[in-house]
């Protein structure tokens, strides 16, 4: 009769005859090759519309008009022309595929005025148009940008005295996407928002509106939905805290990859009523937080004083934000983020800050359906086999590699003889870490996922684990 260690023996050599015969255990079935997405870059600013328009709203009555007078030239003063050509430099330095602006002002003149007639006719004479501005300069550097979708939010003519006249000035804010030339726009959609600020001026009624763009976007073969908003101020909270459970809500049936970017005139400090905690909540990810980078910088980016003469920033607030919504079929990978637009080398000629805003961009991999290789249901980002069909992803030693694609047992990093003799031993059993396809036994379908996996490192994973 065979002794104990006779037995050992011809059991392991039963194992490494069928270990050398099994030929045709295949991790999965052949996918094709599944090129990975590719880093996207991304930028939101506020070229903001040059004065507090604002005063206006809180003026005596009695001094309303001489109030317009001064908000305007306050505009004139900080000479958006200007502006724009710093504006077009930041484009240059980044190239961003895509960019979301707000405060996109459209100024329009009419002489003689006659908003105190009722304003029959509004104002149509281009006095100041921020968009054409912007991307006359992005032209002179040889940087083709179009305008994807613009919206047009609130419209408000007034009564503008000069020397000679009582005109009417007119100004409509637009939250404008553009794209890089090689983005393929496939659809738009643009919308204001149900709850606004409405504003008694003087005794007329006023909807203050605002809202938000939309586009889904073709990039180096992968799309994404990529959304621009603006909401209210924080001085409104409920205001701001309804138009960002409004956005939410459009978007909540969104599958594609979503990017969503603007000034959200909320922080992470504000309170949950307000628009980030209400976002956070919704599952949406915020760039700047998921930086690889590990540093201190706070990202703050607003404000400038209403003139942008400031002699250096002196930020309190990070209100210009990207996020992305994590869903269980999207990944966000390799996060570069930056604030734009308060080093004092990009100020403009006459020594103005290019807004009274910072603004971000950022470049980041950002996985979604179409980026899951093996054809298992869960995106590359998140698979901890990524080319293994291993849609239960199990890992039960928690190492960040499944089951399915982990014969290194000893976790030293390679499949090896010392791996093999913890497989034997545990041949026949239910151990869960040698039970790799998942099926309740230790047997020879998990011998031919070791033999596969013989002198190679476990995975690959797709899965990053933080320390």
């Amino acid at each position: 009769m065979p002794t104990s260690s006779a037995k050992h023996a011809l059991l392991l050599t039963s194992l490494a005859l069928a270990f050398l015969a099994v030929g045709s255990v295949h991790a999965g079935e052949a996918r094709g090759i599944v090129e990975p997405a590719q880093p996207v870059t991304v930028m939101t600013r506020n070229i903001y519309v040059g004065a507090d328009i604002f005063r206006v709203v809180t003026a005596d009555p009695i001094i309303i008009v001489p109030t317009i007078a001064e908000v305007y030239a306050t505009v004139v003063a900080t000479n958006f022309a200007e502006r724009a050509q710093v504006l077009a430099d930041e484009v240059a330095l980044y190239q961003p595929q895509l960019i979301g602006l707000q405060e996109v002002a459209l100024i329009r003149r009419q002489s003689p005025g006659d908003v105190f007639l009722g304003n029959p006719v509004p104002a149509s004479e281009i006095d100041m148009d921020f968009l054409q501005m912007y991307l006359d300069a992005l032209a002179e550097r040889g940087l083709n940008y179009v305008v994807a979708v613009s919206v047009e939010n609130a419209d408000i003519e007034l009564p503008l005295l000069t020397d000679s006249s009582l005109d009417d000035i007119r100004l409509t804010d637009r939250d404008v996407i553009l794209v890089r030339s090689d983005v393929v726009v496939h659809d738009t959609q643009t919308a204001n928002y149900t709850d606004n600020v409405i504003i008694n001026l003087s005794g007329a009624i006023i909807n203050f509106n605002r809202g938000y763009t939309a586009a889904t976007v073709g990039i180096d073969g992968r799309d994404y939905r990529f959304v621009n908003t603006h909401l209210e101020v924080g001085s409104q909270p409920q205001v701001q805290g309804d138009q960002a459970a409004e956005l939410i809500d459009w978007l909540s049936s969104e599958t594609l990859p979503l990017i969503l970017v603007g000034d959200f005139n909320a922080s992470p400090q504000d309170p949950p009523i307000q628009a980030y905690a209400r976002l956070i909540d919704a599952g949406f990810e915020d760039i700047w937080e998921n930086r690889s980078i590990d540093d201190n910088d706070p990202g703050l980016t607003c404000c400038f004083s209403e003139t942008l003469d400031d002699a250096e920033p002196n930020f309190g607030e990070r209100i210009d934000i990207l996020f992305v919504r994590n869903l269980p079929n999207t990944a966000l990978e390799s996060v570069e983020a930056t604030v734009i637009g308060a080093n004092a080398g990009m100020q403009t000629a006459s020594g103005l800050w290019p807004s009274d805003h910072a603004g971000v961009v950022s470049t980041f991999r950002l996985l979604g359906p179409g980026d899951d290789g093996d054809g298992d249901g869960v995106v590359d980002g998140l698979d901890n086999c990524v080319e293994a069909v291993n849609p239960a992803q199990r890992d039960t030693d928690g190492d960040g590699f499944g089951n399915f694609c982990d014969s290194d047992f000893n976790q030293d990093g390679i499949v090896n003889f010392l791996d093999l003799r913890y497989f034997r031993l545990n041949f026949g059993s239910a151990d869960p870490d040698a039970d790799l396809n998942g099926d309740g036994n230790v047997n020879a379908a998990d011998l031919g996922l070791v033999r596969l996996a013989f002198f190679l490192p476990p995975g690959p994973s797709g899965v990053v684990l933080v320390p």
